[in-house]
């Protein structure tokens, strides 16, 4: 096509994904509803974890929107660990864009010194069913709606006493670890046995191999992408504040990463709303998504063949309940149970490492990047 422009790419990344994997996105939704996934997200807590999601009314709790839910997440014994509020429905007047995890207090001792559980809330802004039929999701929605129970799980950890160590309280480059390693358990059998249509028939395990094929297409955009993402940020925070917000600075980092020619529509800062403190706050560490992304890899590649046994559940328990206490590479490599392999990442992309390696032994690379 000649006249391709960046603002194709989406239409035609998706005909496609359809074409090469022959599958129908639309057809897939019918298995990612919301309630399915819920079901999802609660098997898998319990099976991996212990913990049981007890549904609470607005009798047990304030519920701060008419719409929100509210689940006490208690240890087998029954013993209270978190409360967590959903918020999955779209409300324009409300709420802002997007899916997050906020919290709303974190585990420790308050003020008096009495322990409190922590209370974190998840929102999401899936459209509601006008006529009561089950909303469907993406299955990319479904991925992100583990991704922010991740940072959930994560948030509801405590190590010690203090309510500022605790939870996602960590360094910058593993606040996004426990959430993207989370995604990787809405594949496993627990999960997609709860994926079912309205005749409860569950997900093909033939369509489930199409998906998981298709995970990393497009990876060499998105990873792209991404780098462009962290180098937007770094530079525009390393410069003089007089051109830190010219676009001078996003056509130097787009000649650099960007395959696509110049013809934006608009400039991509301009909606980047991780690039400031608020609401997301990754001021100057947006790059740690990838680094974490890394992490994330590397753990999973070490449980992913028995994600559910024992020896798993008790070092991803140290992963989300450490908290800020300790080094966190060095708290990760004890979970991991070995030394940090940022080659995992590749590998997790359909990448053979190992023909890397051996092509950069005989070729030259230019391997350093000047900000």
């Amino acid at each position: 096509k000649e006249d391709f422009k960046p603002s194709d790419f989406a239409f035609y990344e998706r005909d496609l994904k359809e074409k090469t994997f022959d599958i129908n996105m639309e057809e897939v939704k019918k298995y990612f509803t919301v309630e399915n996934t819920k079901r999802a997200l609660e098997a898998s807590v319990e099976a991996l974890f212990g913990y049981k999601l007890v549904p609470l009314s607005s009798n047990d709790v304030p519920l701060y929107r008419d719409d929100a839910q509210a689940f006490e997440m208690q240890e087998a014994d029954g013993t209270p660990r978190a409360l967590i509020y959903t918020d999955d429905w779209a409300d324009g007047d409300h709420k802002r864009g997007g899916a997050w995890m906020h919290d709303k207090r974190w585990a420790g001792l308050n003020k008096d010194g009495k322990p409190q559980i922590a209370h974190v809330s998840l929102s999401c802004n899936f459209p509601k069913s006008e006529d009561g039929s089950p909303v469907k999701l993406t299955h990319r929605e479904y991925t992100t709606y583990f991704h922010e129970f991740g940072h959930g799980l994560h948030g509801t950890g405590k190590f010690g006493d203090f309510p500022s160590m605790n939870g996602t309280n960590v360094a910058w480059d593993n606040v996004e670890l426990p959430s993207q390693f989370w995604e990787n358990y809405g594949f496993t059998d627990v999960a997609l046995n709860c994926l079912r249509d309205e005749h409860d028939n569950r997900i093909p395990d033939e369509l489930v191999q199409k998906i998981k094929d298709m995970a990393n297409f497009g990876e060499a955009y998105q990873g792209l992408r991404q780098t462009y993402l962290g180098l937007l940020d770094m530079k525009m925070h390393i410069s003089d504040p007089a051109v830190a917000g010219t676009v001078d600075i996003e056509n130097e980092m787009h000649d650099m990463v960007s395959f696509f020619d110049d013809e934006r529509t608009s400039m991509l800062s301009t909606g980047f709303s991780h690039i400031f403190s608020e609401p997301v706050g990754y001021s100057a560490g947006y790059i740690s998504y990838k680094f974490s992304e890394a992490q994330a890899a590397d753990l999973w590649e070490g449980v992913k063949d028995d994600p559910y046994n024992p020896a798993a559940r008790a070092r991803i328990k140290t992963l989300y309940n450490q908290g800020g206490y300790g080094d966190e590479l060095e708290n990760f490599e004890i979970c991991r149970g070995q030394k940090f392999d940022p080659t995992a990442l590749m590998r997790s992309i359909g990448i053979d490492t190992k023909a890397v390696a051996e092509d950069a032994h005989s070729n030259e690379f230019d391997d350093t990047l000047q900000l």
